[in-house]
């Protein structure tokens, strides 16, 4: 600011002349030769002198009416913009004309209805700061906006700012895809406990979309794509429209059903074999029955046979009444392996007459050929042979022909020629006799 007035100064000073009159010279000469009164006197010239240079440029200032208010930037880019308020007319009016001339030619402008700034010394303008006396003026605001654009602002405009030419200049109007919503297919709307069903999207077009909402999820299809669904109890699937108003809706029925309950009786004998009796309670259509890898038979009952300890499961596969496949696992415990129902001693002169001979009890109920040896284990003889059933052995040594001795063990073996499925073809005991 004191640079701008130092300036100011300067250039209002420069060529003017205050100087005193021939009497006031020689009045100024006699005091100097007065000693102190000089002193005083000088003193009260120079303020004087001082009083009188400030005030002459004053007043010639105060006599001039400003015209308009100009607004400076300073040329060090890091000082704020200074605002310099009710300069004179004729400074206004230098300003104006040294910088006209620096002006590019774009901006002389004949037309009046272009948006060009035209230079006018009545009307407020924004004087912008660029390099050393280098200025660019631009119009107020409210006449900018009551200019229409021309071909030329257009120009400008578009090597000014490239994003703005190219969204206001070269936007191309795109066509938005509208897309249609339309109803799924439903492979299946009856469903069994555990199945699945699924919705398919057939259109061929790709602006066709099946919007379907399952138990308040709503899923979008593309087309070409389908949805598998595991309901675990009866749902309506709706099929929405872009508004996710419903325009079609399907009902999927899982239907219930009630498993036949298994029965089972184990560790029993039927005609010389062992068997787990299983039956099923309940109402259904059919049923396959599976043991030791193999299918065993089918319907509502079955006689399993159960040849080794331990335990075992029955697997039964069937159909309900809703025709509805079902599964069965039915555990069985058997707690002795099959020997044949052979008696473990022999007492040929015992009063109980059904131990009097020795053969293993399954055979005379099975009715199957069988070879039974009796072996001596002290050296691995055989003291007796049999095919039929009706010849047990009496405990009668055939080497000597007669009884052997009490209080031994021996050693029998049955070879089966025609075995059950899953049952051995040889079996081997012990039998005492006393």
């Amino acid at each position: 600011m004191s640079k701008l007035l130092e300036k100011i100064f300067k250039e209002k000073l420069q060529d003017y002349d205050a100087g005193l009159s021939n009497d006031a010279w020689r009045s100024f000469e006699k005091k100097l030769d007065t000693g102190n009164g000089f002193s005083n006197n000088l003193k009260y010239v120079l303020w004087s002198v001082a009083i009188v240079a400030i005030l002459v440029p004053l007043m010639y200032f105060s006599l001039q009416t400003p015209d308009s208010k100009n607004q400076y930037f300073s040329e060090n880019n890091s000082q704020n913009f200074t605002d310099v308020s009710e300069e004179t007319n004729s400074l206004e009016e230098k300003i104006i004309s040294d910088n006209a001339k620096r002006l590019p030619d774009a901006y002389e402008s004949e037309n009046s209805e272009s948006s060009e700034v035209t230079l006018k010394t009545n009307e407020p303008r924004q004087l912008l700061g660029k390099s050393d006396n280098e200025y660019e003026y631009q119009e107020d605001v409210a006449d900018m906006n009551q200019s229409a654009p021309n071909e030329k602002t257009t120009e400008k405009l578009s090597h000014a700012s490239p994003a703005y030419e190219k969204q206001m200049f070269s936007k191309e109007d795109k066509k938005e895809v509208q897309k249609t919503f339309v109803p799924g297919v439903v492979t299946k709307d009856f469903l069994c406990k555990g199945e699945t069903t699924k919705v398919k999207n057939t259109s061929s077009s790709e602006n066709e979309l099946v919007r379907l909402d399952v138990d308040g999820v709503v899923i979008d299809l593309q087309p070409g794509k389908e949805l598998e669904l595991n309901l675990a109890s009866s749902s309506q699937i709706l099929f929405l429209n872009k508004k996710n108003e419903v325009i079609d809706s399907k009902q999927i029925e899982v239907l219930k059903s009630d498993l036949p309950v298994p029965n089972v009786v184990a560790n029993v004998f039927d005609e010389g074999l062992p068997v787990a009796e299983v039956n099923l309670i309940g109402t259904f259509k059919s049923a396959n029955w599976y043991f030791d890898n193999r299918m065993i038979g089918e319907g509502a009952q079955q006689s399993i046979h159960t040849f080794y300890k331990g335990n075992h499961f029955v697997y039964v596969r069937g159909t309900d009444e809703n025709g509805c496949a079902f599964n069965l696992e039915i555990p069985i415990h058997v707690e002795n392996d099959y020997n044949l129902m052979a008696p473990n001693s022999l007492s040929p002169e015992g009063g109980d007459v059904r131990r009097r001979t020795f053969i293993p009890f399954a055979l005379k109920q099975r009715e199957t050929p069988f070879t039974m040896f009796i072996i001596d284990p002290r050296d691995n003889d055989v003291i007796y042979t049999t095919r039929d059933v009706n010849s047990p052995w009496d405990g009668v040594d055939r080497r000597t022909g007669k009884l052997v001795s009490k209080e031994r063990s021996f050693v029998w073996k049955v070879q089966l020629e025609s075995p059950e499925k899953g049952e051995k073809n040889i079996y081997i005991g012990n039998v005492i006799h006393f």
